[in-house]
């Protein structure tokens, strides 16, 4: 039973990495840039809307947004980077 578990799992694992990657792909190749899926069609029905011209305003906000994407994602880059060279204990030539 333990290694149907662990084989089901290694499944469920990889169809999650495939499923990540395609998402990456469509939203680099503009898949999901649609008026039906801007417009939150899903959530708003017949009340959604789309924001089709941003405003200087909105642009501000975003890259503020970008920007701190970006630190807090370097930054847990980095402390993991140093918790895994202060952490890791090579061996020695002796």
């Amino acid at each position: 039973f333990a290694i149907l578990l662990r084989r089901a799992g290694k499944f469920i694992a990889s169809l999650n990495a495939v499923w990540i990657i395609a998402s990456c792909m469509f939203q680099f190749t503009n898949f999901f840039d649609r008026c039906y899926c801007n417009s939150s069609v899903f959530g708003l029905g017949a009340a959604a809307y789309n924001v089709i011209l941003p405003q200087m305003v909105d642009l501000v906000g975003m890259r503020v947004a970008w920007i701190g994407g970006v630190m807090l994602a370097g930054g847990t880059a980095f402390l993991f980077l140093a918790f895994v060279y202060l952490l890791v204990n090579p061996t020695l030539p002796e």
